[in-house]
């Protein structure tokens, strides 16, 4: 299959660089003497968890969605359901619990006590985890608040049908880091909130099992173990160009494109019309938010083209430089580099999986909530 008879637009991924990626959080891992329990959302697809673990089978997983569970239950007898639960999963996540551990999260003693009364008469047992709020000021509890995390914690403890699996968080606030630098500084600052909390919870006696965190650019810049046991990036496999922005990864990592097609010049206002609008990058300006000159993409080859402008189908490319139109003729492919891969790559029902300048296969991610 070529590059050339494919309609565009299409995701496109570099599986050896993909493959790398995963082999680096391995190795991460293993220097800061953790366990991986690594986000599937980026990707969505089975080849990419057997990728995430070494081509071995799927180990325990982070998903964002139901439907994600459901996918990997055939594989994975350990999962994270990522997102605080609410009463219209429950009969979802007792079914699942059937022949798999799908563990939960949340900040709502409220919502604990209701889970555990669906559970009645079943002889179902669903781990929770305890979302803390570390920083980034999303969801959880917020990681001073230690009286009520210990209440909650024996709460989930006296209650049938469940079961202690310890705290979780995500360092969202580290993607509004500008550098390396300020992203280790993210993460250092998670690391000292949890330790905090964590021994205070200790001095009342209660031991969560698991401390679970999770973030790129956090995991990737952490220079020493912390108080984690278990680390749930996702984003790495791909990485993006908001990554490479921040300093999480080299431009030569990521591994994913949208490839579009020149649709249209435009010499009056230097610019260029490509097949690929929102509905192929999304409207996540990632890291340039906090520039003036933000945009939704740049091309691979091309960095000083950049897509400026989408609408739902339509992308307008300019430039700080004169394009010069001979080099760009209509129909010409183009790889762009996303902003945001787990948005962009949602946007596909396909990729294309190229190695060494060949298509070699198609994965299909899961869809749906």
């Amino acid at each position: 299959m070529k590059h050339s008879s494919l309609r565009t637009p299409f995701f496109l991924v570099d599986r050896k660089k993909m493959k790398a990626n995963c082999d680096q959080l391995l190795t991460k891992a293993e220097q800061l003497n953790v366990k991986i329990r690594p986000h599937v959302k980026t990707h969505k697809t089975m080849e990419g968890a057997i990728l995430q673990y070494g081509g071995k089978p799927v180990g325990p997983i982070t998903v964002s969605t139901l439907s994600e569970a459901e996918f990997y239950s055939t594989e994975s007898s350990d999962i994270l359901y990522g997102f605080p639960i609410t009463p219209d999963k429950f009969p979802t996540i007792a079914e699942l619990n059937i022949n798999n551990d799908v563990c939960v999260v949340s900040d709502h003693p409220e919502i604990i006590r209701r889970l555990s009364d669906f559970l009645e008469g079943t002889e179902t047992n669903v781990p929770v985890y305890l979302k803390i709020d570390a920083g980034a000021n999303r969801a959880g509890f917020h990681h001073t608040n230690v009286e009520e995390i210990a209440s909650a914690a024996q709460l989930i403890e006296q209650l049938p049908g469940l079961s202690f699996k310890g705290l979780m968080t995500h360092a969202h606030h580290s993607y509004a880091a500008r550098n390396r630098e300020e992203s280790q500084r993210y993460t250092y600052q998670e690391n000292k909130n949890l330790s905090r909390l964590l021994k205070a919870l200790q001095a009342d006696g209660i031991y969560p099992p698991e401390i679970s965190t999770g973030s790129t650019p956090t995991t990737m810049n952490q220079a020493e173990a912390g108080v984690s046991t278990e680390i749930r990036p996702g984003n790495y496999v791909f990485y993006d160009r908001f990554q490479s922005d921040i300093g999480t990864c080299d431009r030569e990592q990521i591994a994913c494109f949208v490839v579009a097609r020149v649709a249209g010049h435009y010499p009056e206002r230097n610019q260029m019309l490509i097949d690929a609008g929102a509905l192929a990058f999304s409207k996540d300006l990632g890291a340039q938010h906090v520039r003036k000159e933000a945009t939704y993409g740049e091309a691979y080859e091309f960095p000083e083209l950049q897509i400026r402008e989408v609408s739902q189908e339509h992308g307008l490319v300019g430039s700080d430089e004169s394009i010069d139109y001979d080099r760009f003729p209509i129909g010409t492919l183009i790889s762009f580099i996303p902003n945001h891969s787990c948005l962009t790559a949602a946007c596909f029902d396909k990729y294309y999986i190229e190695e060494d300048g060949n298509i070699i296969d198609i994965w299909e991610p899961v869809k749906g909530w």
